[in-house]
């Protein structure tokens, strides 16, 4: 038996929003996603420990670029799902780099790039799929290397995250040619998402369900599993090295904002009045039922999880270095190659 499952897409126009005989005004429409097979309450939950500790956060003068989406719950295991437009996965965007046959020499550069690719190690200038770059100039920076003016500031060929922001968000004067407010909008949402994720045990993190919007904001989507659930090997956090190329790497000026953030915020939801807010919205939802609270392991075992999280038996300076440790194994770790790769065969079948 053969299933074909077909995506279409669809531009939803603007409407005019009335109110008796005043004209209210334009009024966005919105798209939603149905889920079914899942509670979606454990989603809703989820979106609204994520917005609780932004305004934690916020109230403590951190502003992280925390993006979050709708969802509403209508029934046994199915609900909507807000869709975000201008929002890519990390899967999409990290494709395998694709050659095209057309004669490199032919393409146009900017003017403002050295851009030569004379001399026998020559290699033509790539394109990725899904044809989203809109300025053919910056798929040839592979060459930066030989370049003395584009060495050693994080930019190469195969930096597809980048590539996506240089895109939308192109700036011939700023670093790295993205505009300066929104690389750090992405620095900011990456160090805010790093850390949420973790207190809350977010699971199943392959890059299906890690999202990139066009100006910048990094985000999760998909919480079936929380609290230290997952379908396959559990790990603490996800930061993948293609995230870290997009600041610059980490020997860049961004990488060391995005470590300085994340213990900021940290330090932040470790506070006593910040773990009170976190633990009633929790044991809250204990009599709910909610597979990964109450049905897959005892409340008792998920709310402990969460506190140990916390990292209360250390000072702040030990309990930032510890987050900084995971930071880098995380990025490091050979277990989520295996986790993309069970996931993107998975998907065959």
């Amino acid at each position: 038996m053969t299933i074909e499952i077909s995506v279409i897409g669809e531009i939803i126009p603007l409407s005019y929003g009335t109110k008796g005989n005043t004209n209210t005004g334009i009024v966005q429409r919105s798209m939603l996603l149905y889920k079914h097979d899942e509670d979606m309450r454990q989603e809703m939950l989820a979106v609204q420990f994520i917005a609780t500790c932004d305004k934690i956060l916020k109230a403590s003068g951190l502003d992280l670029k925390i993006k979050t989406y709708g969802c509403i719950p209508v029934g046994n295991k199915k609900g909507f799902i807000e869709w975000v437009p201008g929002a890519l996965s990390l899967s999409e965007l990290c494709k395998s780099n694709q050659t095209n046959g057309e004669d490199s020499t032919s393409r146009l550069f900017s003017s403002d790039l050295d851009t030569s690719t004379d001399g026998p190690d020559a290699s033509p200038a790539f394109q990725r799929c899904g044809g989203w770059c809109n300025y053919e100039s910056l798929r040839s920076l592979r060459q930066h290397s030989r370049s003395s003016k584009l060495h050693g500031i994080g930019i190469s060929g195969d930096n597809p995250l980048q590539e996506f922001l240089r895109s939308n968000a192109y700036d011939s004067a700023a670093p790295y040619f993205i505009k300066k407010d929104v690389m750090d909008t992405y620095v900011k949402s990456c160090a805010g998402y790093c850390v949420i994720t973790y207190l809350l045990g977010v699971g199943d993190r392959h890059t299906d369900n890690l999202l990139l919007h066009s100006q910048g904001y990094f985000f999760h989507c998909d919480y079936s599993f929380i609290l230290g659930q997952d379908p396959k090997t559990y790990l603490p956090m996800r930061i993948t090295t293609q995230m870290l190329d997009a600041m610059g790497g980490k020997d860049s000026d961004n990488f060391a904002k995005f470590l300085s953030l994340v213990g900021a915020a940290f330090v932040t939801l470790r506070q006593p009045s910040s773990v009170r807010i976190l633990i009633s919205l929790l044991k809250g939802m204990i009599d709910a039922k909610i597979p990964d609270i109450s049905r897959n392991q005892k409340p008792e075992s998920a709310i402990q999880l969460f506190y140990e999280r916390l990292c209360l038996d250390l000072n702040d300076n030990d309990a930032v270095l510890f987050l900084e440790e995971n930071i880098a194994r995380s990025s490091t770790s050979k277990l989520w190659v295996a986790v993309d790769a069970l996931h993107s065969l998975g998907k065959r079948f």
